[in-house]
């Protein structure tokens, strides 16, 4: 059996996973579960083969949970896997496998091998939320932890988190253990508990490296480490921002300013576009990629623990 998860809501994504390794090692006890994380392993071809043909020719139950392969395989290899998962197509309806392949974004719509899972695969896009399915996700995670939470609190949580579904479950999780049941939540228990600062702490540090202030931000980096901020997620958070800035440029510079335009297309909150363009006029499209490109690459260096995160922030605004 197998399945293909992709696009930008990784939440969605990976809870759905979650559910199917769930039931899947529930009812096979004895299965044997593997994962390969393609971001961080050196993984081959012989060995995701050898993987699958474990104990005999897919006779013993298995689960392997492939990561991010279109996103950072070479062609060659993806090209290999192809040829390999079309020659043994009777990995598709073999109910003593569970194959999973998951990406967190949208892979080419030209590539060969995201055209057959597509069309192969039990495959989902998982979008991100948009306004209103993000206030239906708030309401339904408040209901099933007993509590009630006004309109003015939720409309925090929503410009707080960007989105950052990750993020809003987490505060959600602690308003709702700060808050007695007969207690609605209110937008001074957000502003109390909820970690907004961070997030526009981020928004001003990128406005300053907008600007060209390197010296403003990287006060205002130093000033969240010192904080207790997480290097990792602050790190998380510049590639978050300028992910957003791209999709805002892409329209931006195509001719559409209006920020409720732009919303729609991207799928963003209204509030957060509006920030967005202010930002983005203070670059063109190249450069925008080149930093993101930077990001990532500091994002695998750090994870890699090849070199210290908060040296790799600083020299990433000091060099921008």
């Amino acid at each position: 059996m197998l399945k293909f998860f992709y696009g930008e809501n990784s939440f969605v994504s990976e809870r759905k996973i979650v559910h199917l390794k769930k039931n899947f090692l529930k009812n096979n006890s004895e299965a044997t579960s593997v994962v390969f994380d393609m971001e961080d392993e050196n993984v081959s071809l012989e060995k995701l083969r050898e993987v699958v043909v474990a104990g005999g020719l897919f006779s013993d139950k298995k689960l392997i949970l492939l990561k991010y392969f279109l996103e950072f395989a070479d062609k060659n290899f993806q090209d290999s896997w192809l040829e390999y998962l079309k020659t043994n197509e009777e990995i598709l309806n073999d109910d003593n496998l569970l194959l999973i392949m998951l990406e967190k974004n949208n892979p080419r719509k030209n590539n060969k091998l995201f055209k057959f899972l597509q069309s192969k695969a039990e495959s989902e896009e998982c979008l991100k939320l948009n306004e209103s399915q993000l206030r239906e996700f708030i309401q339904q995670k408040i209901s099933a932890g007993n509590r009630e939470i006004t309109t003015e609190a939720v409309n925090l949580l929503i410009l707080g988190s960007g989105g950052n579904l990750w993020k809003v479950e987490n505060e959600i999780n602690k308003l709702i253990n700060f808050k007695r049941r007969s207690e609605k939540i209110t937008e001074e228990d957000v502003k109390l508990l909820a970690d907004t600062d961070a997030e526009a702490n981020i928004f001003e540090t990128v406005e300053a490296i907008s600007s060209g202030n390197k010296k403003r931000a990287l006060e205002l980096l130093h000033h969240q480490i010192s904080q207790g901020d997480d290097p990792f997620y602050i790190l998380s958070m510049y590639i978050y921002q300028f992910r957003n800035l791209l999709k805002v440029a892409d329209f931006y510079f195509q001719g559409i300013t209006n920020q409720y335009e732009i919303a729609k297309l991207t799928k963003m909150h209204p509030f957060v576009v509006k920030k967005s363009i202010g930002q983005v006029r203070n670059f063109n499209l190249k450069k925008l990629k080149e930093i993101y490109r930077r990001l990532e690459k500091i994002d695998r260096e750090a994870k890699s623990g090849k070199m210290n995160v908060d040296l790799l922030l600083d020299l990433f605004v000091v060099k921008i």
